[in-house]
């Protein structure tokens, strides 16, 4: 049977992220595990990387752990730990969770297809493809049909 000791939440705070947080919470709650929940503040443009100061990266950074801090504040049954670090998003999950020794990453995808996704890759594609460790992730629920809206109006002929 696996056992989970550290598993990553990469977030970008977006509904689909808060949803497999809420996940990753579960698992690290039912394996005694450690969740460590990871922001990446995306490099400047290679313009903008001329004229960022490093003590405004730097700020840049403090603020995403504060938000990520904030996030799991309320997260008081299983060990939790904030960072944030920067980088191309893939590139660095899979950087850290190398780096803490990840049983498993657990994360949200926007659920991006054809030409849109090539556009705008797939940082989920990336980390699949690359982490040395399982990873499960969590794609936008996909509002199902009512019946109202399938069923034909009175009055039609089949």
């Amino acid at each position: 049977m696996l056992r989970f000791k550290t598993i990553l939440h990469p977030t970008d705070f977006s509904e689909t992220a808060i949803q497999s947080m809420h996940l990753a919470q579960s698992l690290a709650r039912d394996h005694g595990a450690e969740l460590v929940v990871l922001a990446v503040g995306k490099p400047p443009t290679p313009f903008a990387a001329l004229y960022t100061p490093d003590v405004e990266m730097m700020g840049l950074i403090k603020e995403l752990r504060l938000q990520v801090a904030s996030l799991i504040e309320t997260i008081n049954d299983v060990t939790v730990r904030a960072d944030a670090v920067q980088g191309l998003p893939g590139q660095a999950i899979v950087s850290v969770a190398d780096e803490i020794h990840a049983d498993l990453i657990v994360m949200g995808t926007h659920g991006r297809t054809g030409l849109l996704r090539l556009m705008m890759g797939s940082v989920a594609e990336y980390v699949m493809q690359h982490a040395h460790c399982p990873v499960i992730t969590l794609r936008p629920a996909i509002p199902r049909p009512s019946t109202e809206q399938t069923e034909k109006p009175s009055g039609c002929s089949t």
